[in-house]
């Protein structure tokens, strides 16, 4: 979790502060219920307990969205997030909650053999907007033009099975969990 600016403090302003997070299963989805669900949503609630706050509304967004309105309005808790060195010092971080593994992952019908990660700046790779995914590939010097941007991580994947991009760069559990949902065939990728 993390939270934009100005610098907030646990403590009864809990209940003031406006939550987001984007469809990321498993830590924060929308259940079938229609209701924000998931291992964050759960650490959230498990805060507010403890904190004697009432359950707060929480909002699912397109990242791009929640990350935007993280930077520019005060009182905002983006969830769960991706910490690195870039958005490190951006940012009043609270607890981490797993590891993320970001992965580059293509169509096993058009086998890639990369050894560095330099080596996939030939090709096209979707990402999610403002995501860690896209964030870490303009880090490490990325031509912005070689990544196609979605504002859902099923977008990206629609544009890998598409053959509109030939990588998609994104959390690899998420990558897995989606392709299940949408009953892809694994082995595809």
């Amino acid at each position: 979790m993390v939270w934009g600016t100005p610098a907030t403090q646990a403590s009864p302003a809990l209940a003031s502060l406006h939550y987001l997070t984007e469809e990321h299963k498993p830590y924060n989805f929308t259940g079938e219920d229609g209701a924000p669900t998931g291992f964050a949503i759960d650490l959230l609630h498990l805060v507010w307990q403890k904190t004697g706050t009432p359950v707060q509304p929480v909002s699912i967004l397109p990242w791009a969205r929640g990350y935007y309105l993280l930077t520019q309005k005060p009182n905002v808790v983006l969830f769960s997030t991706a910490r690195t060195e870039a958005r490190n010092p951006l940012f009043k971080w609270a607890c981490p909650i797993g590891y993320a593994e970001i992965v580059l992952m293509g169509l096993a019908s058009r086998p890639l053999t990369l050894t560095r990660l330099e080596e996939a700046q030939r090709y096209t790779i979707g990402a999610v907007r403002s995501d860690v995914g896209e964030q870490l590939l303009l880090n490490a010097g990325f031509d912005e033009q070689k990544i196609m941007t979605a504002n859902r991580l099923s977008q990206a994947l629609r544009m890998l099975t598409s053959g509109r991009v030939d990588l998609v760069s994104s959390n690899k559990s998420t990558l897995l969990d989606l392709i299940k949902t949408q009953q892809l065939d694994p082995a595809q990728f």
